[in-house]
């Protein structure tokens, strides 16, 4: 499979994703937050939540893992890129971050000083990432230095 083809499919999950959480915020109504409040999240959340972590780790499982330049865009757009819609998509996005430790070494040092300066703007506060965040900042620190 190409470098773009793989690219693709791995934005392909994020995207569906994404869309699936728009779709269900649009079919939940008005009172969403309550419900959510109230009941936690649904089955079907849960569910979607579930199915974008296999797909996400499918897409990654599948990347070159001899092309530094392929590591770099992948890790760029699953640690910089894409956002979340709400906490939930959010929070699912951010846990799907832990998954870039399996090629964080293959980065070039520029490209990952470049990732980890955006990551680090990205989160701020370092005390609130979670555990899996914590490893992919330290990652990207190792790489950077080289």
């Amino acid at each position: 499979m190409e470098q773009q083809e793989q690219l693709d499919t791995l934005r392909q999950c994020y995207e569906s994703y994404l869309e699936d959480c728009l779709q269900r915020q649009k079919d939940a109504g008005a009172l969403n937050g309550l419900t959510r409040l109230l009941a936690g999240p649904s089955p079907h959340d849960r569910r979607a939540v579930d199915k974008f972590f296999q797909q996400v780790q499918a897409a990654v499982a599948a990347l070159d893992r001899t092309d530094g330049q392929l590591a770099a865009q992948a890790a760029e757009y699953m640690l910089l890129t894409v956002e979340g819609l709400n906490d939930e998509s959010r929070l699912a996005l951010q846990a799907a971050e832990g998954l870039t430790l399996t090629f964080l070494e293959l980065l070039a040092q520029e490209d990952a000083a470049r990732i980890l300066a955006g990551y680090t703007a990205r989160y701020p506060k370092r005390r609130m990432l979670l555990p899996k965040q914590r490893e992919v900042l330290a990652a990207l620190e190792k790489a950077a230095r080289g």
